[in-house]
């Protein structure tokens, strides 16, 4: 899995700056989509993250966000 920091690199930033000024919660967004498939190692990883938008880009960028 890559890192949302490569993620946003590779992508030159677009969108970047449409997000909202408010993110949801990713442990709350995590819980409502994801929770009888997120591993341990994505909830820590949600959980531990740096900040809301690092947090999402996690979520996003994870395989059972992307096989759901």
């Amino acid at each position: 899995m890559q890192a949302p920091s490569v993620l946003l690199a590779r992508s030159g930033g677009r969108g970047a700056k449409k997000l909202p000024a408010r993110l949801p919660d990713p442990r709350q967004v995590l819980e409502q989509s994801l929770a009888p498939v997120a591993g341990p190692v994505l909830q820590q990883a949600v959980a531990r993250a740096e900040s809301p938008r690092e947090g999402l880009g996690i979520l996003f960028a994870s395989p059972e966000f992307n096989r759901r």
